[in-house]
């Protein structure tokens, strides 16, 4: 599937977030406790929850973005629009 940024909108889900909801309840928690920071996943563990190795924080989640890049996420993409991160690959940390 494409993805197109559309930085005016904000994003936790590729569909509405109720139909995610529907679908897995308990992830679409675990995501929005995650996103409000009430929740460590690692990287493996948030990949495996949102079924993708690539993870997208708009400048609307800059304060995500700077928590994701603290912990040693790599941006593979940092732009106007926001950062794309990779869950795969992690910084070393110092």
């Amino acid at each position: 599937m494409l993805f197109y940024s559309a930085p005016e909108f904000r994003y936790l889900l590729g569909l509405d977030p109720m139909f995610g909801y529907r679908h897995r309840p308990e992830e679409v928690a675990r995501l929005e406790k995650f996103r409000r920071a009430e929740l460590d996943l690692p990287p493996a563990e948030l990949a495996r929850v949102i079924g993708t190795r690539w993870a997208f924080a708009s400048v609307h989640g800059a304060a995500l973005a700077d928590i994701l890049k603290r912990r040693g996420f790599r941006a593979a993409y940092e732009g106007p629009d926001g950062w794309v991160f990779d869950l795969e690959e992690i910084e070393e940390r110092r």
